[in-house]
């Protein structure tokens, strides 16, 4: 089993409990992310970052083209600020280096959106589209790979469901104490 490589032995202040080593640890076995994913998926990476600017455009041009998305994208510096940041996303998730950083940086990723009032379907959509990009990647026209392209399919929907689990916690957490602040 993967541990968790940080020094915190308490709680990291302000943060939910994901980034607490136990936490992300539970996360991990749940997940059953072994250091042999961790190696899968930092593997595919090196196939998949050629391409991933490409990706990024287009995930942001789908999302200008829904309602609920595009009023968010307004300002074009934002945008390729954005899309910098979602390059840099994607490659921290291939890295796989699940720690307090990785935790953390999820975190701060779902009380950013919480704050803007992105709502977490949104997010499991953009994850969607990840693994779609992901998925046709790997297929290809190579039929022969059906073996290796399920179980990296597998490892990459394990990697971002982990992901799903660190930021929607701190969505719903940032969520909360916004409702409570208002409520004060």
């Amino acid at each position: 089993m993967t541990e968790l490589q940080t020094g915190a032995s308490e709680p990291i202040e302000d943060f939910p409990n994901a980034v607490h080593p136990s936490g992300l640890q539970e996360r991990l076995r749940l997940l059953e992310l072994e250091p042999s994913d961790a190696a899968a998926l930092r593997e595919l990476w090196a196939g998949l970052e050629p391409g991933i600017g490409r990706f990024v455009d287009s995930f942001y041009s789908f999302l200008f083209s829904l309602e609920s998305t595009s009023a968010f994208l307004q300002d074009p510096r934002l945008v390729e600020r954005l899309k910098r940041a979602q390059v840099d996303h994607i490659r921290t998730l291939f890295e796989a280096e699940w720690n307090s950083e990785f935790a953390e940086r999820r975190v701060r990723v779902g009380q950013a959106h919480a704050e803007r009032g992105i709502e977490p379907h949104l997010l499991v959509g953009a994850y969607y589209q990840l693994v779609k990009h992901v998925s046709g990647e790997l297929a290809g026209d190579n039929r022969e790979a059906a073996p290796e392209f399920t179980r990296r399919l597998l490892v990459t929907m394990q990697a971002a469901l982990l992901d799903i689990c660190l930021t929607l916690e701190s969505y719903f957490a940032t969520e909360h104490e916004l409702e409570s602040q208002i409520e004060e």
